[in-house]
């Protein structure tokens, strides 16, 4: 069940720990030059503050998706056929 590590105006982080690593969701609201560095700021503090990686997973048709995750520093660590 995911949880909620951080919340403003503009968006909610939240993560789901799953077998000793963690998903990470989030929603956002609003978007501007502002909102994305108090992202990325709460999205590093986040991940300095964790044992291990950060996980999301990710369909490879959404485009906005995979071009947040880039923004987001994210690397594909795997990729998962259902």
């Amino acid at each position: 069940m995911k949880e909620e590590v951080f919340r403003n105006e503009a968006f909610t982080l939240y993560l789901e720990p799953y077998q000793g690593s963690f998903f990470y969701h989030c929603d956002v609201r609003k978007w501007n030059k502002e909102v994305k560095k108090q992202y990325l700021e709460s999205l590093n503090k986040l991940v300095s503050l964790l044992p291990s990686p950060l996980y999301a997973l990710i369909d490879q048709e959404d485009k906005k998706l995979i071009k947040f995750a880039k923004l987001s520093q994210m690397k594909q660590h795997q990729e998962i056929v259902v």
